[in-house]
């Protein structure tokens, strides 16, 4: 039994990190994920607020985050044949490492693509969104 135990431990623990934005590159592939799969809340988890916003401010940020994602949603992937798939183009990191830029492009199901560049930020040991919407290139 102990032996299957260990390897419960360790597959939660992977699973667990995967859900983390260890890099940049996997915050924004994590944000990715949780837009294709209609997985908004999800996403808003990893989401940086201002450590003295109250309780309500941080409540209000996570919504209109949420709000962002579902408007990108209907705007741009919903016309254009859905979210198909993204690929990380680049990765531009300050040098104290605390802010870091990551230009994705979205695959749609018509044949197009949109690029959009995702600010993060340090918090934690874990990259977060920015509470504020990106803005589509």
């Amino acid at each position: 039994m102990k032996p299957y135990l260990g390897l419960f431990v360790a597959f939660f623990v992977l699973t667990l990190v995967s859900c983390v934005g260890i890099t940049p590159s996997s915050a924004a592939e994590n944000l990715a994920e949780c837009m294709q799969s209609g997985q908004y809340e999800r996403a808003a988890e990893n989401l940086a607020t201002d450590p003295d916003a109250t309780p309500e401010q941080k409540e209000q940020c996570k919504k209109e985050f949420i709000t962002s994602l579902k408007e990108k949603e209907a705007k741009y992937f919903a016309k254009n044949g859905d979210l198909k798939s993204y690929t990380i183009i680049d990765e531009a990191v300050t040098p104290d490492e605390s802010k870091a830029f990551v230009r994705i492009r979205y695959g749609l199901g018509n044949g197009s693509s949109l690029d959009e560049i995702i600010p993060l930020v340090k918090s934690g040991g874990r990259w977060k969104y920015i509470c504020r919407d990106s803005k589509a290139n």
